[in-house]
């Protein structure tokens, strides 16, 4: 090992569970000094591990030392007894319980069970802490350091996602990079020039347009959508990159398929039934001579504007939240949740809600312009319809990863 003297180590001293930095050239001295044993442990970071000083470059000094320094083997066993490491962890669980409202109570009682290699008690002591402190940086950087990377890449909330602004490559591939893989042709784009054209994304969009062209199938082409960019959502809130194929998808029929339906028909019923009870009753106390709801609360411009906006504002929320494990329906109907993780999220909610609207106002105007022409007034709008629930989709997937935290806090 190059001596660095500008570099700083962390060291777990023999018989104490709490780290201390030292540069190289101070832990050679303490090494000579006797100060520092040969069974303290030193973090390697260019190794990104644990080890014996006696273990490092530091064992020739070790080796050195006459008898009279030099501990023998059977010494070393005596003296360092696990016992020493279990009423070290037992303290730092003590002091834990006493002050559970302080990150380095978490991370000295991690230390301590490293110490007594229980890695499983160290593991949940830092995942307890993620869940009371998410993406705390502090807690990240020790639990990276302390545990393999195996073991750290198992910690939920360790690492907070960047924002969607920050990805927007990513967001703008996403439905292309095997984004649609409900209709997979094995084998026909693995090679060649068939391998850079979008088959799983073109044939989902042949098959909807030509639902949309009847329009008594449009509404099950509307359901198809909905079913996409739900899938969009879950996948991207799991760090998937693509949807699942025919085979997964219908062996997680009910996540996939029942699960997203009942939690769309109720959010609809919540936020659009109080619509049309309104107009209802005013049919039935004569303040509208249409007899049709559905007439009433169409050519009721209040009625459309507020129906849009919640659509824009609620339901993504509400869609992101849903896709959360262990997440109940009654936290994705409930407003005291959807509505305080609304305001929590503050801009990075506006930028979600204003880049929902840009990708609904995209599709409009491309449905205008080419609305009128034959075959390409249908296959095109419902070719960007898929794209955009697509990014849609990957967006609010995006979103949930950075904030589930605040609306899973209780129901587990």
């Amino acid at each position: 090992m190059a001596e660095k003297d500008d570099t700083l180590y962390y060291v777990m001293p023999e018989g104490k569970t709490q780290e201390e930095t030292w540069s190289w050239s101070d832990i050679v001295d303490l090494c000579k000094s006797g100060r520092l044993s040969s069974e303290s442990r030193i973090y390697l970071p260019e190794e990104k591990a644990w080890k014996r000083a006696i273990d490092t470059d530091l064992g020739t000094i070790f080796e050195s030392l006459d008898g009279s320094e030099q501990r023998s083997p059977e010494e070393d066993v005596e003296t360092v007894d696990s016992g020493v490491y279990r009423q070290a962890y037992e303290d730092a669980c003590q002091e834990l319980r006493r002050t559970p409202d302080v990150p380095r109570a978490y991370l000295n009682a991690a230390s301590a069970a490293l110490a007594l290699e229980d890695r499983q008690a160290a593991i949940r002591h830092y995942q307890e802490a993620l869940e009371l402190w998410p993406f705390n940086r502090q807690i990240a950087s020790g639990a990276k350091r302390s545990l393999r990377r195996e073991e750290w890449r198992l910690l939920k909330l360790l690492d907070r996602p960047a924002p969607f602004w920050e990805d927007l490559w990513r967001v703008v591939t996403f439905p292309i990079t095997g984004g649609l893989i409900l209709f997979p042709l094995p084998g026909i784009a693995s090679s060649g020039v068939l391998a850079r054209i979008p088959f799983q994304f073109i044939l989902p969009a042949l098959a909807l347009s030509i639902l949309a062209a009847f329009p008594y199938f449009r509404i099950a082409a509307a359901g198809i959508c909905y079913l996409w960019v739900y899938q969009a959502i879950l996948r991207a809130a799991s760090g998937e990159t693509h949807l699942p194929g025919w085979g997964e998808f219908i062996s997680t029929f009910v996540q996939r398929i029942l699960k997203p339906v009942f939690v769309g028909l109720m959010l609809a019923a919540e936020l659009y039934l109080p619509f049309f009870i309104i107009a209802e009753a005013a049919i039935l106390i004569g303040a509208s001579s249409r007899p049709d709801v559905f007439q009433f609360v169409q050519n009721s411009a209040l009625m459309v504007v507020l129906m849009w906006a919640l659509g824009l504002l609620y339901l993504p929320v509400a869609l992101a939240i849903s896709v959360s494990p262990g997440v109940g329906l009654k936290v994705v109907l409930n407003p005291k949740k959807v509505i305080p993780a609304i305001i929590t999220m503050e801009h990075e909610y506006l930028a979600t809600a204003l880049f929902n609207l840009v990708v609904v106002l995209a599709w409009g105007f491309s449905r205008l312009a080419v609305g009128s022409l034959p075959f390409l007034g249908i296959f095109l709008p419902v070719f960007l319809t898929i794209y955009a629930v697509q990014m849609v989709g990957f967006v609010l997937g995006r979103l949930s990863t950075r904030y589930q935290h605040l609306w899973m806090d209780g129901t587990k």
